[in-house]
């Protein structure tokens, strides 16, 4: 996959749409764009002004938000503010926007500094009306919100600014705690999908994990052959039927899905600035684990496991590479219990991190 344009990918793409009529919407930093021929070429929309999030509904109705919530049912022509400051006091910031199976609208939203705790909003006549709907919420600043129908069950997630997760047995009426998912600094984003299940990514900006439920409910699992510590965006389904697109700080990332993780490449963003060997993650760990790492320019790049006495246990890589992103997973399942160390050597770079296997 190509880079769409440097201008859109340059200005902080916060949420991809596609509408009825096939148009790729893009909300960014400096407004919302267009293209009508798959991404080969954008223009400014007349939406104005800073856009955060889209939602294109069951109907084809285009929802943004950013410091209130517009609605399109012109395919993105015109727009109309549903709701803003004057309908909701202290509104600062709408973070997501979903709907649900049956077509209940939801919102994610946070309020200003006079005013912090806002919620969620929830629409039941097609965004015409808004009303809160935070029972059973420990924390009104939402960071994400999502919806789909899964194994033919309605699944609605939100995540907070504190690092929890919560769950809608009602289509956002009530909501009760995930357990299964560590409580982290941040709780940043969720996705439900037909498809693939439910994805929630936790941590800090600079240290985040992945995490995913197949049925959205309940088993939830690290993603472990996704590199930690990127600041994740997006998650959201494309192409077929095991393709997932990431989007993250770092650029955009492609994952393939069965019914497990199966593997996760780079596939666009920027050049690294310096050479990086990451933690691997989890650590400990059993019986396997991803090491990531990054090179600002083409190396020869070897990677190799040791134990604790210095002897060599096996070579990840060995070959040259280009600049960018890269992570391998080790597999320790024939090895004991213990300490290593893995070694990266790239040019004139070399460093070496420890990880524990636990069994």
């Amino acid at each position: 996959m190509e880079k769409a344009k440097a201008l859109i990918l340059a200005s902080g793409v916060s949420s991809l749409a596609v509408t009825k009529s096939g148009k790729l919407l893009a909300s960014t930093d400096w407004g919302l764009y267009q293209s009508v021929d798959n991404g080969g070429s954008w223009t400014k929309t007349n939406f104005g002004g800073t856009c955060f999030h889209l939602l294109v509904t069951q109907n084809g109705t285009i929802f943004a938000g950013w410091d209130r919530i517009y609605r399109s049912q012109d395919d993105a022509k015109t727009w109309q503010v549903v709701v803003d400051s004057a309908v909701v006091s202290g509104l600062n910031v709408i973070f997501n926007i979903a709907e649900t199976p049956s077509g209940v609208l939801l919102a994610g939203a946070e309020g200003n500094y006079s005013n912090q705790a806002i919620g969620i909003l929830r629409s039941t006549d097609g965004g015409a009306t808004w009303n809160f709907s935070n029972s059973g919420l420990g924390n009104l600043n939402v960071t994400g919100i999502a919806s789909a129908e899964v194994n033919h069950i309605a699944v609605t997630l939100a995540s907070t600014y504190d690092g929890l997760f919560y769950s809608s047995p009602d289509e956002g009426k009530t909501w009760s705690r995930i357990s299964g998912i560590p409580s982290q600094y941040s709780g940043k984003t969720v996705n439900v999908s037909q498809r693939f299940g439910a994805f929630a990514s936790v941590g800090t900006f600079k240290q985040q994990s992945l995490y995913r439920s197949l049925d959205g409910l309940g088993n939830w699992e690290p993603v472990t052959e996704f590199p930690v510590g990127y600041d994740v965006l997006l998650v959201m389904p494309y192409g077929d039927d095991s393709h997932l697109l990431i989007g993250t700080a770092d650029g955009l990332w492609i994952a393939e899905f069965d019914t497990i993780a199966t593997g996760v490449k780079k596939i666009s963003g920027t050049v690294p600035m310096e050479f990086t060997l990451h933690q691997n993650y989890p650590n400990p760990f059993n019986p396997s684990t991803t090491i990531s790492f990054s090179l600002p320019r083409s190396e020869f790049a070897r990677l190799k496991i040791f134990d604790l006495t210095g002897r060599e246990i096996t070579t990840l890589i060995s070959k040259n590479l280009a600049a960018g992103n890269y992570s391998f997973k080790w597999d320790a399942n024939n090895q004991p219990s213990g300490v290593y160390f893995y070694q990266l050597q790239a040019g004139q770079y070399s460093e070496t991190k420890k990880l524990l296997l636990l069994k």
